[in-house]
């Protein structure tokens, strides 16, 4: 693949809604500081479905290292703070692993009231949200809390809460309804 169509390589960019100043957010994420992937060494990485906060004030991905064996792939799920310094240069700060490497992720949209977000887990025998594990094959969305409300004030501890059950089915890709009463 190739950066943002499943592949690796790829980082998060912002820009101005006419497509004009793209500017790389996840540069300390490379450990190749921009090098064409073509001509990467190293670990390949992606960061991948990224989505912002309803305040604009934090953005969740998904990272994704792509080690050699022993150990293959390592998942994670990041959150940063996003602001534009007064020269208006944007930023990510307090970039966070919440999602701890765990088979494999997949980060979904916001909750609409600002306090966490939807993700799929998919995969592993040791799960870090779960008691049981999905294990390979089986699937689990699930919500975690990152803030109280009404404000920005970060838990000390994630609330991670399982959406759905331990079938074995392939489930992903959840979306709260506005009043959050469904997903």
């Amino acid at each position: 693949g190739n950066p943002g169509f499943g592949g690796f390589g790829g980082d998060l960019y912002v820009m101005h809604p006419d497509g004009s100043n793209a500017y790389r957010l996840t540069t300390n994420s490379d450990p190749n500081l921009g090098v064409p992937y073509t001509t990467v060494t190293g670990t390949p990485y992606d960061n991948f479905h990224a989505y912002w906060s309803p305040n604009g004030n934090h953005i969740v991905w998904t990272h994704l290292e792509a080690d050699g064996l022993p150990g293959g792939e390592k998942w994670e799920i990041m959150v940063g703070t996003f602001s534009v310094n007064a020269l208006g240069v944007p930023s990510l700060s307090n970039v966070t692993v919440v999602g701890q490497p765990f088979g494999a992720y997949e980060t979904q949209p916001w909750a609409p009231d600002n306090s966490g977000f939807i993700f799929f887990a998919s995969g592993g025998y040791q799960s870090p949200f779960t008691t049981s594990a999905p294990g390979w094959g089986n699937s689990r969305i699930f919500f975690m809390r990152l803030y109280n409300e009404p404000g920005d004030v970060p838990l000390l501890q994630p609330m991670v809460t399982p959406l759905t059950d331990n079938l074995p089915f392939y489930t992903e890709q959840a979306v709260f309804t506005p009043d959050m009463q469904a997903v």
